[in-house]
């Protein structure tokens, strides 16, 4: 199963990535809130299906988009060092109405335990 698999209101992600995203993610940044939220940013190196014109062109103007999601469905969360995480293609699998959704790299890992995650935005950057 794959990450976009789990996420809600995802028109614009299935025509950018259809095939799901299928090399390394970088969990960009994690934020925790009451109520059971949480906000992901997943910085995605393959080149969209599509182009955005908004974006520029791939490699000229962007080489990198930030998925931004949150959920209000966070049942738990587990971090491991996470000041040594890398790029990792996430594990997903079902666990009864939730998700389990792994990110590990090396020594690191988050592990989200959710009932899906809901398409927020995309942003766009070079990194060189």
């Amino acid at each position: 199963m794959n990450i976009i698999d789990t996420i809600s209101n995802d028109t614009f992600l299935r025509k950018a990535y259809p095939e799901g995203f299928v090399s390394s993610v970088l969990l960009g940044g994690i934020e925790l809130t009451i109520d059971n939220r949480v906000a992901l940013s997943l910085h995605i190196k393959d080149q969209p299906k599509i182009n955005v014109d908004k974006w520029g062109v791939w490699g000229k103007d962007y080489n990198v988009v930030a998925v931004h999601l949150t959920s209000n469905t966070l049942r738990r969360v587990d971090i491991k060092n996470w000041n040594s995480f890398i790029s990792c293609v996430p594990e997903v699998k079902i666990d009864g109405d939730n998700f389990l959704v792994h990110f590990s790299s090396d020594d690191a890992s988050v592990v989200c335990y959710v009932g899906g995650f809901i398409f927020q935005k995309c942003t766009t950057y070079i990194n060189d």
